[in-house]
Parts: structure tokens; C-alpha cells; sequence
């Protein structure tokens, strides 16, 4: 069949795979699929063979525009639950950390969203550990860490593969800690150099994975602190006045919009559910980014915690594991008050080496 462009040995036999087990069985039902798409490129996908349980299916379609998992959605009126476990249309929401394309589910578009713009109080480290990735070159991605604007229960790592998502909302270190440290806290990171499981839901553990848990756990511990939350820190004002303080600052921008047309990122002055689902940068009232010809802004506004190896100095250091290295520290301080000040847990074993701020050459990384 010339349409469907069958023109190999390994395609014929997967096209009868594909008539002998779906719904579809000759090759006009097929291509027939393929004329559903609207456009020269897209993908469709089609649900067969669901299971019932009690009666009911897996997949619930009773919400308009969306597909639900019947058993995780009947759970949903727990808060701690967030809506991605058990919506698609949420799901699809986060799938990609820098969203460029178009979804529809059930004929609705999808409002895609980037979660560094859903984060209060953003600061980055650049993580270089002492590997190489499976093209030979040396290991750097940037993790950002940051409050959760929309509920404080969905928080923990969001580990991603070469822009799309993997692993959500995994809590490490002080986030399984007694009390309420860590909680809100988002943390993102493309992990490029590690491997996905086949389904795509983790990843495989070797010690590419080891080095990286070991460091987040650590650069965790690092951003917590910066943010000078904690009372034992001397400054801190402690995490219930921290939370008033959030509720008044939670609703505020800078928000985002992405244009229906070139699918770049732009900034307005409302929240984007103020805004046609057909936005386009003409309709943007800033004039600086009111056309699709004019690039999308970059992401400079996440403050570095970065830190330099130095030797042993008196008790303004941080224990780091051996087999990667970060920059200088700027702002804000993570000096400790004094010795006798409660420290969390150390969640390394390896080798440590001392880390003492750095002078007042600081660099500045845009990225």
C-alpha cells in the first residue's frame, strides 16, 4: 500500500502483527486512522482490550475532554494525591519540561505548562560530576530548585529525559525526614545521561544514578538552608511564618503564556487562564515580544547556589562527595551560625571535602 509507504521486509511483518491483534484488520482501516490526523505529522492513539473492575472500566471517560484511571481518581480526594497520578490531561500538562508542541485529548487542546514558571523563590546549581555521558562528554545539566505555587503537598524531584518526564514528585533526603523540612520544595533536573526503563517511568540504576541521588540529596540540604528558613539558622522565621508569608506572594507573577502559533514562551501580566486557548505573540500587549519572529526570553531569573571546593577551613564548610565539583557560592549566605548549630544528617558516605564561600569574584551564569 503506497499511502502507508510499507516498504520493507520488518514493516510488513509488523503491519500484520498490528491486523492480527487490533480492532484493525485490513489495510483501508488503517490508513483510515492515519486520515484522522489533522495536518502532515501527529499521532494517534487508540484504546482497546480495557479491563473492568466491578463493573467498571480501568479508564473513566466520564469527565469531559479527559481520560482518568477509575481506581487512582477514587483516592483523589486526598490532597497528597496530585492530579497527574490520575488524569491524563494533567499528565500531559508536565510531560515535557520545555513544552513545544500541541496536545489534544478527546478534541480539547492541552494547556501545557512549564513548572520552573510555577516555582516561588528559584535558585540553581550546576551539577559537573566526574562522568561522561554515553557520547564521551563530560557530564553538566542544571538543576533548579524552588516553592510549588498550586499545592505544597505535590513536591519532591522531577527528573527528566532529554525534555520529557520520567519521574515525578520523588522525595529524597530531608524531604523523609521527621517534621516539615523540605516540604514545597521542587527540584528539576534533566537527567540526560541516564537511561530510561522501557516504559519509561525510571530509571536504570548503575552508578550514573547512584552519584545523582547521592548529590541531589546533598544540594537539597544546600538550597533548604539558603533559604534561611529554619529558626536553628539564627535568621530564619521558622516554617509556619514562612507559609504566611507564601499565601501572600503565591497568587502574584510573573505568569506565562505559550503562543498557539510558534509555541514560544511569553510573559503577561495575568494568570494565562485570563487568556484565549488561540494566543498569539501579535496579542501580546509587550510590544518587545509581540511577534513570533522575535526569539523566546531565556531563563535568567534563578539565582545560583553554587559552591567551591576549598580545604578544610575552621566551620564555614559543607560536606561533598569526591566525584563532582560546583562553582563558587553566591548569594544568599549558607555560612552556619556556629559549630554547636543542629545540622541535618549526613547523607554521604564517600569521601568529603570541604566547601568555604567564596570571595566577592563571583561569577555570573546566564542561562
Amino acid at each position: 500500500n503506497k499511502e502507508m509507504s510499507v516498504d520493507s521486509k520488518q514493516s510488513l511483518e509488523s503491519l500484520k502483527i498490528i491486523q492480527h491483534y487490533s480492532i484493525f484488520h485490513t489495510d483501508d482501516e488503517i490508513v483510515e486512522e492515519f486520515e484522522k490526523i489533522e495536518g502532515e505529522h501527529g499521532t494517534r492513539i487508540v484504546i482497546m482490550n480495557l479491563k473492568r473492575t466491578g463493573g467498571e472500566f480501568e479508564f473513566n471517560f466520564d469527565v469531559t475532554h479527559d481520560i482518568q484511571l477509575t481506581e487512582e481518581r477514587e483516592k483523589a480526594s486526598d490532597k497528597s494525591i496530585p492530579p497527574d497520578e490520575y488524569s491524563l490531561r494533567a499528565y500531559f500538562r508536565i510531560l515535557y519540561m520545555n513544552p513545544s508542541m500541541k496536545m489534544f485529548i478527546r478534541g480539547k487542546k492541552v494547556i501545557t505548562k512549564r513548572i520552573l514558571h510555577s516555582l516561588y523563590m528559584t535558585k540553581q546549581i550546576i551539577y559537573r560530576p566526574h562522568l561522561r555521558d554515553d557520547d564521551n562528554t563530560r557530564v553538566e545539566t542544571r538543576i533548579v530548585f524552588g516553592f510549588t505555587k498550586e499545592h505544597k503537598e505535590h513536591y519532591g524531584m522531577m527528573y527528566y529525559h532529554k525534555n520529557r518526564l520520567i519521574y515525578r514528585y520523588h522525595k529524597i533526603g530531608l524531604m523523609n525526614s521527621h517534621g516539615t523540612r523540605g516540604t514545597g520544595v521542587v527540584g528539576i533536573v534533566d537527567c540526560y545521561f541516564l537511561t530510561p526503563t522501557h516504559n519509561k517511568q525510571d530509571f536504570v540504576y548503575g552508578d550514573r544514578y547512584r552519584v545523582l541521588m547521592d548529590s541531589l540529596k546533598e544540594k537539597l540540604r544546600q538550597y533548604w538552608v539558603s533559604c534561611n528558613i529554619d529558626v536553628c539558622q539564627g535568621q530564619g522565621m521558622g516554617i509556619g511564618n514562612f507559609w504566611k508569608e507564601f499565601e501572600k506572594v503565591k497568587n502574584m507573577g510573573p505568569y506565562w503564556i505559550q503562543c498557539d502559533n510558534c509555541l514560544a514562551w511569553r510573559r503577561v501580566p495575568k494568570p494565562p487562564e485570563n487568556y484565549s486557548l488561540t494566543w498569539v505573540c501579535q496579542d501580546n500587549k509587550d510590544k518587545k515580544y509581540g511577534s513570533c519572529k522575535i526569539p523566546q526570553e531565556l531563563d535568567t531569573g534563578f539565582p545560583p547556589v553554587k559552591l567551591k571546593k576549598s580545604k578544610k577551613d575552621d566551620d564555614d564548610e559543607f560536606e561533598d562527595e569526591g566525584d563532582y565539583e560546583e562553582e563558587e557560592v553566591s548569594k544568599p549566605s549558607l555560612k552556619r551560625k556556629n559549630s554547636d548549630t543542629k545540622t541535618p544528617t549526613r547523607l554521604s558516605s564517600s569521601s568529603s571535602k570541604s566547601i568555604k564561600k567564596s570571595s566577592s569574584k563571583e561569577k555570573k551564569k546566564v542561562i
